[in-house]
């Protein structure tokens, strides 16, 4: 099942919701190598 990255991030314990968001905007967060800057990218947590 996949959910919203910023979730993903939360629940991680990584940052907040809201933190998660800043640092997706930023362009802080990769996946899978790549740069994510949208909120709302969908990800898998396995």
């Amino acid at each position: 099942m996949q959910v919203r990255l910023q979730k993903f991030l939360a629940e991680a314990g990584v940052a907040s919701r809201r933190a998660g968001e800043r640092l997706i905007v930023n362009g802080l967060v990769e996946v899978n190598g790549k740069i994510v800057k949208e909120l709302g990218t969908k990800v898998d947590p396995l």
